[in-house]
């Protein structure tokens, strides 16, 4: 009969080896968790998900019914295999059942490049910030709506900004009322757009940026293409964008 033993030092080793093991297979899985979560959070909200094998833009129309839907660019639904192995580049939340938790989970994404907020009833878009690889973001509202804009300073990748009735919390009343933890005042947001050195097209359409700031903008940024209100009809289409 054969017997094995063990000395205390190769039992410490085995231990010390298996716990590695497992320390590196969380250190893996966890993100690809955190994607999951985030993605089924964005779909049952209405919204759509791109991965990085599939890097088609959005295509956005109106149904018959008058209602905003996606034509063309398939949403591929969360699947713990897939968020195993690839990463959403892609993000589109739109319509009523957006809020801002939605917002808090898709600032998770870390690897996301195209972000449209599409009338939605988001008021906090502070999380945004988070995302650092942006570079297409688009956010519209219905009419003028009073929210908290992300600090735009921290996209240094980011190439085309819309910006439609996106109206920046001003006062610590509007704060108080919508029970928000930032805010950030028009010229501030002037300061900060002129900061963004990678922008090549920006749309402002209905904010509180005044004609003046927007004039002074396109002085300061010769190198990005500025549309303002005095240019633009009313918005009926989302502005497409190219890869």
């Amino acid at each position: 009969m054969i017997t094995i033993r063990f000395s205390l030092r190769q039992l410490f080793l085995c231990f010390t080896l298996i716990t590695c093991i497992i320390a590196a297979v969380v250190c893996w899985t966890n993100p690809a968790r955190v994607q999951y979560r985030a993605v089924v959070d964005i779909e049952d909200s209405g919204g759509s998900v791109l991965y990085d094998y599939y890097e088609q833009p959005f295509t956005f129309i109106r149904n018959t019914n008058g209602e905003l839907v996606n034509e063309g660019s398939p949403s591929f639904g969360a699947s713990k295999w897939r968020d195993l192995f690839h990463e959403v580049t892609a993000v589109e939340l739109i319509g009523e059942f957006a809020t801002d938790v939605t917002m808090r989970n898709l600032s998770k994404l870390d690897k996301v490049r195209r972000v449209i907020v599409w009338e939605t009833s988001i008021i906090d878009l502070s999380p945004l910030s988070e995302l650092k690889e942006v570079e297409y973001l688009i956010i519209r509202y219905t009419k003028p709506t009073m929210v908290t804009l992300p600090d735009f300073r921290a996209f240094a990748k980011l190439q085309l900004l819309v910006l439609c009735n996106a109206n920046p919390i001003r006062t610590n009343s509007d704060i108080e009322r919508h029970d928000l933890p930032e805010f950030i005042e028009a010229d501030q947001l002037a300061s900060q757009l002129v900061q963004l050195k990678t922008l090549r097209w920006l749309t402002i359409v209905n904010t509180s940026l005044s004609e003046q700031s927007i004039i002074e903008l396109r002085d300061q940024m010769p190198n990005c293409h500025v549309v303002s209100d005095s240019e633009m009809g009313a918005i009926g289409s989302r502005p497409a964008h190219t890869n």
